[in-house]
């Protein structure tokens, strides 16, 4: 008798550790299984659309705080192709309306660093700029 009480006791015990209100479900991470090269894509499009929307902040992965487009990072990727400064803007703007017919005409599964050839040369170029 005095095992199946104590039985019963654990297992309710489990039972709320379980299904306890207060326990948040972990959130699976969406970059799990992605490559370097494509986490760099997805970053510089967050910071273009970002830079292009004037008002939007980027959600910096590490600390979880909203910031400004990293002009830094974003010129580091075009540079990479010889993108000047002063065609930074337009060079943006062509990227926005690519993924936009992209995602528009493929689905936003096509769309990967390898999707356009000059991004990819791009971030081929800054992985081997920023190695040491």
């Amino acid at each position: 008798m005095e095992f199946c009480i104590i039985t019963a006791i654990v297992i309710g015990l489990i039972l709320w550790a379980i299904f306890s209100p207060t326990k948040k479900p972990e959130k699976p991470n969406p970059d799990v299984g992605k490559s370097p090269q494509q986490l760099i894509f997805e970053s510089y499009l967050d910071n273009i659309f970002a830079y292009l929307d004037n008002k939007k902040m980027v959600k910096n992965p590490y600390t979880g705080e909203y910031e400004d487009p990293s002009e830094t990072f974003m010129r580091e990727i075009e540079e990479g192709i010889g993108v000047p400064e002063q065609g930074a803007d337009d060079f943006r703007r062509s990227m926005a309306a690519f993924v936009a017919m992209t995602v528009q005409h493929k689905g936003s599964e096509a769309l990967t660093w390898h999707s356009n050839s000059d991004m990819e040369k791009a971030i081929n170029a800054y992985i081997v700029l920023c190695r040491p």
